[in-house]
């Protein structure tokens, strides 16, 4: 019976405050019915629109007039579109005015266009980085979709891409053990022309050997010529076990 108390408790407090939720809703969705219509023919959604809605009308709460001179200049409003013109004006000031209004224009598209020219070098910049290939024609940089995220901070501080590639590369698992492996190939690549060298320098050396005096452990006999290298080696080998 308690927890039939409980439950029943618990029903009553969650439908009263579906209740209550379903009454904010009904009076929100009243004063949104009449634009309805009008987002369904542009084809948008309204949500975004009314929290940009809320967000101006709270920062006019803050502070009324750096908010709506934002919002003028965004709008990039001229006096008399604000407030009409005046018949009774100067025209040397009508003239003045619209001379401003023209030169705020053109300075707001001059720097509109050279952020534009600097964002598409930029893009540039990345796409020559990110096509650039070896002697091989092989990807110069096969990880930057994966680091380029870590690149960004070290550019900013105004390392070169190639620089700031080649210090977070090695954060990737696959470029490590691409290199370490190359690297140990290499070495032993070095111990086996190292060993050859040696192997050769023994050969010749043997070779040479040959046409040395016999000792008096070769019974006064002198070294016959050998036919070639291998044969002279045989004959040597044979001399020093004997």
């Amino acid at each position: 019976m308690d927890r039939e108390k409980d439950v029943e408790s618990h029903l009553t407090k969650r439908t009263q405050e579906l209740s209550e939720v379903q009454k904010r809703y009904t009076r929100l969705d009243d004063v949104l019915k009449p634009y309805d219509e009008v987002a369904k023919r542009q084809g948008v959604d309204l949500t975004p629109h009314i929290a940009q809605a809320l967000q101006h009308y709270m920062a006019y709460q803050r502070d009324p007039a750096s908010t709506l001179k934002q919002l003028i200049q965004a709008s990039q409003l001229s006096p008399e579109q604000l407030f009409g013109q005046e018949d009774n004006a100067d025209p040397a000031i009508r003239a003045l005015r619209t001379d401003l209004v023209q030169t705020k224009n053109e300075v707001a598209q001059l720097k509109q266009g050279q952020s534009q020219v600097s964002e598409s070098q930029l893009t540039q910049q990345i796409q020559a980085f990110k096509d650039a290939k070896n002697e091989k024609g092989e990807s110069q940089n096969p990880h930057f979709e994966r680091v380029r995220h870590l690149m960004a901070p070290l550019v900013a501080e105004g390392k070169s891409m190639q620089d700031a590639y080649n210090e977070v590369v090695w954060t990737v698992p696959e470029h490590r053990q691409a290199v370490e492996k190359a690297e140990r190939e290499k070495s032993e690549k070095e111990a086996k022309a190292k060993a050859e060298r040696e192997r050769v320098t023994k050969v010749k050396n043997a070779k040479r050997a040959e046409t040395l005096p016999s000792s008096d452990a070769d019974r006064g006999t002198a070294p016959k010529k050998a036919k070639n290298w291998e044969e002279a080696l045989r004959e040597t080998r044979n001399r020093l076990t004997n």
